[in-house]
């Protein structure tokens, strides 16, 4: 089903899933928060609406919208999309540690959502690099990022932090045997602000030795800032 905008003459803005609204903003005519509304919403498209159309119910339901955008904007910032096209599109490519042994594509996607892995010479549009990153990020971290106790205790930049240590290291990082420490930091709410604390222990997730450790350290070092902020 998919996701768009109704702008109303009366000022507010509905974001629609099929007949029904999951978001609204009343703008006031105030362009500043309409364009902020768009900003923070997933939704591919928008029209407006005629003057006689009354604005639908909001129904409170949890969508894409409840990804904090820090968190978004984190991933594709490290994740990069490689191999842009002409037309905008982007073509596979390897993996910096694992080679084509884990392709990869768009915004660091390695498996499409039907479960067929990525493969050399795949290219894919702009629009599906960002639906696939949408879908990994919604039906793959979240799931298992809510099952954390603390998870409500998280403020939207904690969250945003977590949702980047996910897509890149696997949403099942919590109590796994690797991850003592970034677990340490979940179940550690006396200590969210300690930052020496909080970036010591996320940047041990760097893969040391690599050719990607640089790279992952500065991923690490700004997720924790995020955290800490």
């Amino acid at each position: 089903m998919g996701t768009w905008i109704d702008i109303f003459s009366d000022g507010k803005v509905c974001e629609m899933e099929g007949d029904i609204a999951v978001g609204v903003i009343d703008t006031d005519q105030n362009v500043k928060a309409l364009i902020q509304f768009l900003e923070d919403s997933h939704a591919g498209m928008y029209a407006i609406a005629p003057p006689d159309k009354i604005p639908p119910t909001v129904v409170k339901t949890t969508t894409s919208r409840d990804i904090p955008r820090c968190g978004v904007d984190l991933i594709k910032e490290f994740e990069g999309y490689h191999d842009k096209q002409a037309d905008g599109g982007a073509a596979a490519y390897k993996d910096p540690i694992y080679g084509w042994k884990v392709a990869t594509i768009g915004y660091g996607t390695t498996i499409y959502p039907n479960g067929q892995k990525v493969r050399q010479g795949d290219i894919i549009s702009h629009d599906e690099a960002e639906k696939y990153l949408r879908w990994e990020i919604e039906q793959i971290c979240r799931p298992s990022l809510e099952k954390i106790p603390t998870w409500g205790q998280m403020n939207q930049n904690q969250r945003g932090a977590m949702y980047s240590f996910a897509y890149n290291l696997g949403s099942q990082f919590y109590k796994g045997a690797n991850f003592t420490s970034i677990t340490t930091v979940c179940d550690s709410p006396t200590r969210w602000n300690d930052k020496p604390w909080i970036e010591e222990q996320f940047v041990k997730y760097r893969n040391p030795g690599s050719k990607a450790e640089e790279g992952l350290k500065r991923r690490r070092i700004r997720e924790a800032a995020l955290f800490c902020s």
